[in-house]
């Protein structure tokens, strides 16, 4: 009898340890690939937040013996866009692919035709009857989803049951392509819609944002973060060529209880051929090793995402340590020149915005024959064995840090209690080198005095790429070689965008943003400020108000190009199907944005009279700095300041300039 109690005691332990391994996250998603069909919906049509789908041919699915969704055949789907500011965006978008809408009052309806479509929800769906003959996922859908690296509704599914999200995602295939839908009620509180075609450039579909709206809240609302990471180390080793290994260890705090964490993480990235302009390879990331707290854990790196599950699991308030080893050919390298750039795409395990709140600490090693940057303040930088070692840190919280190395002519300055450098390529650009680093010290010194708050870094880099392209990190600065090199009718317009860089180390790098609909504020605050900043360079006055009303014009002229649709705070959601989406999204962050802080300063000076109003103008400024430095900072938090500040009600201008798409009329 003992030895029949040990036998089934070691059947039920075999049977439990078999059950846990199909239960890993490979095996979850893959069997969300092939689910089973288990029976007909009663219903004909079904509601999932703002998205109505009809159909006469609705079938339950499983996977892992759980209910987790529907397999749909010949139906139609609506979705209605409510939310007052997200209308006439997503009009702008429809209008983009010919996708018909209709109008009421207060809501925009978007109704599509489907053939087939595959729904994963946490939803309970109703009655079911037994099937009438046997149904699986069509192969055309179950093909596009497999080999589709931008959208993968298992590991987004699987994803957020980690962190014990309700969601529901949808593919649906129509005649005019795919559609993607998401609805999540719990993590963003959003929905959205996107549409995929075929690309001409590689063998994928183009993924385009067709539909964006809250849910059950506000668009200026924010919504909590899962967890939070509050300290990355990083050490990145170059040994030859595009090779890199990554190790990266990162320290959450869980904010809710978790299963697990989900992180944005790159698998692979293309390469371009130069010659032709099109895609001509790939590059891919490899996670080699993966812990938590000190252990193994279960893993998945698939379709750009990282899905971790908690060994033991998270309450609210429990610190965790995540490790991952990374390696790959991943060295960023545009043109084949003599640098690469480990930049804004994730090349460590990066959370969302709300959830990167970060102290950093960085080692680079790269080739002897390379220059190595790294965001941070320098703490060592060594010569050994034929290499170099940069080590950085910063001991406030910021958000993206990057990492960058090449051969470069190096220029530095000290001065202000910090020091900055200028990296050229090719040849030592001495004198136009020296015009940047006296343009950094003074542009800087001027910020610095104006908003009552130290510069943000005791290094700086300023780094030539070999292509037009001015992008900003922390501590870091891309510029193009334009500038090393002006013509007179675009110096003006160099060095504004210069500068705006500088401010941008205030406005995006020593506040954090939660999302990208307050990318505004970055760039809004950054380019007045500069255009502040440079006008105040000229000792004449005159002088300087010809070149702030030049400035002032140009971004009427931008303003003016921008038309319907086209909000400040939500144009990282316009569609991009046309470069003129790209440029309007140029036009509204760096030309409508400033303008309307102008407006709001003109505004502010005719109510409280110009003295008063221009120092309350300035002191909101400055006390978003104060306030929110190495915080994240959102506009309702901006608004609710100015309002502390003036003691009045300005939520209807940022309502009409900001949210909306008016464009304030201003005499120049």
């Amino acid at each position: 009898m003992k030895r029949l109690k040990q036998f089934l005691m070691v059947l039920i332990a075999f049977f439990v340890l078999f059950s846990l391994k199909a239960q890993t996250l490979r095996e979850q998603v893959k069997s969300l690939y092939s689910p089973e069909v288990y029976g007909k919906i009663q219903s004909t049509n079904f509601k999932l937040g703002d998205l109505t789908v009809t159909s006469e041919s609705i079938f339950g699915v499983k996977a892992l013996n759980k209910k987790c969704g529907i397999i749909i055949n010949n139906g139609e789907f609506k979705l209605k866009i409510k939310n007052k500011y997200c209308i006439p965006v997503v009009k702008r978008n429809t209008k983009r692919f010919h996708i018909s809408t209709t109008n009421s009052i207060g809501e925009l309806t978007i109704t599509k035709k489907f053939d087939n479509a595959y729904i994963l929800t946490t939803n309970d769906l109703g009655a079911t009857t037994p099937l009438q003959s046997d149904i699986k996922l069509p192969e055309s859908l179950k093909k596009f989803i497999v080999e589709n690296p931008f959208i993968d509704p298992a590991i987004d599914f699987t994803g957020a049951k980690l962190q014990n999200n309700d969601i529901t995602v949808a593919v649906f295939e129509t005649t005019l392509g795919y559609f993607y839908y998401v609805f999540d009620p719990d993590d963003t509180e959003s929905e959205q819609l996107f549409y995929l075609r075929k690309s001409k450039y590689i063998d994928y579909y183009e993924m385009y944002e067709i539909a964006y709206q809250p849910y059950e809240r506000e668009v200026y609302e924010l919504t909590a973060p899962d967890f939070s990471v509050t300290h990355i180390d990083l050490n990145v080793v170059n040994t030859q060529k595009d090779l890199v290994t990554i190790d990266a260890k990162l320290t959450i705090t869980a904010e809710t209880t978790l299963n697990g964490l989900t992180f944005d993480l790159v698998n692979s990235y293309y390469t371009l051929n130069t010659n032709t302009g099109r895609i001509s390879g790939s590059k891919e990331l490899k996670v080699d090793s993966l812990k938590i707290n000190g252990e193994d854990s279960d893993y998945i790196h698939y379709s750009h995402k990282l899905l971790v599950k908690l060994p033991q699991g998270a309450k609210k308030g429990d610190k965790i340590v995540l490790y991952t080893r990374l390696s790959g050919d991943i060295l960023h390298r545009l043109f084949g020149d003599n640098f690469w750039q480990l930049d804004n795409y994730a090349w460590y395990p990066k959370a969302k915005l709300k959830e990167e709140h970060a102290t950093i600490h960085i080692k680079a090693t790269v080739p002897d024959n390379f220059t190595v940057f790294a965001s941070g303040d320098t703490v060592s930088f060594k010569k050994k064995d034929g290499y170099k070692t940069i080590e950085t840190k910063l001991d406030y919280p910021i958000q993206r840090p990057l990492i960058s190395a090449g051969k470069y002519f190096i220029h530095k300055k000290k001065a202000l209690g910090r020091s900055c450098i200028v990296a050229t390529h090719g040849t030592k650009k001495d004198k136009n080198s020296k015009r940047l680093l006296n343009y950094f010290f003074a542009a800087s010194d001027i910020i610095e005095r104006g908003v009552n708050k130290p510069y943000p870094f005791k290094d700086q880099y300023i780094i030539e790429t070999n292509f037009d392209r001015y992008y900003t990190g922390p501590s870091i600065i891309y510029v193009g070689s334009e500038i090393f090199n002006p013509k007179y009718e675009t110096i003006d317009d160099l060095n504004l965008l210069f500068i705006n860089d500088i401010a941008r180390a205030y406005f995006r790098f020593r506040l954090n943003l939660p999302n990208e609909n307050e990318f505004w504020i970055s760039e809004g605050f950054s380019q007045y400020i500069a255009a502040i900043t440079y006008t105040q360079l000229f000792r004449k006055r005159k002088v300087a108000q010809k070149k702030f009303i030049r400035i002032l014009r140009k971004w009427k002229r931008g303003a003016e190009l921008v038309k319907s649709g086209d909000s400040i705070y939500l144009a990282s959601h316009l569609c991009g199907k046309k470069s003129k989406d790209i440029y309007d999204m140029v036009h509204l962050y760096y030309d409508k944005a400033p303008l309307v802080l102008h407006a709001l300063r003109l505004e502010m000076q005719k109510k409280y009279g110009a003295q008063n109003g221009d120092r309350m103008f300035f002191v909101w400024i400055s006390s978003i700095l104060k306030s929110f430095s190495g915080r994240y900072v959102n506009t309702y938090d901006c608004i609710r300041l100015l309002n502390m500040i003036t003691r009045d009600n300005w939520q209807p201008f940022f309502d009409k300039y900001i949210f909306g798409t008016e464009t304030p009329d201003i005499n120049i």
